[in-house]
């Protein structure tokens, strides 16, 4: 099995968002966790290890005072989901964000995300 190489504690997100492709705006997933260099999502399809995509999430008023963030994340790994067939789950490095929206971020992160159980 893989070392864990994550230094922050993944958070559970408590929220259902999409997480959209910045250029099409069409879904690639939804998110299921987060730290503060990174995202999980569940998708419906396979994503290459070490691709980078740009990814956007639509936001409400009480995270922040704009429509939607925008992030690169280059995908570290991708499996099937052990419960649903037709989706995967995918782990996601944050490379690149504005300033601006990774204070959005944390501030997603600190409104919105769970401290995993620790067993």
């Amino acid at each position: 099995m893989d070392q864990e190489r994550r230094s922050a504690r993944r958070r559970e997100f408590g929220y259902y968002m999409c997480v959209l492709d910045s250029s099409t705006s069409e879904m690639v997933g939804h998110l299921s966790d987060m730290c503060p260099h990174g995202i999980r999502m569940d998708t419906p399809k396979s994503m290459p290890v070490n691709k980078s995509y740009r990814l956007r999430l639509d936001l409400t008023e009480d995270v922040s005072d704009r429509p939607y963030i925008t992030f690169t994340v280059d995908v570290r790994w991708c499996h099937a989901d052990d419960y649903d067939p037709n989706a995967y789950i995918v782990g996601c490095e944050v490379i690149t964000i504005s300033q601006h929206d990774e204070k959005v971020f944390n501030n997603l992160l600190e409104k919105y995300g769970k401290h995993e159980p620790l067993w």
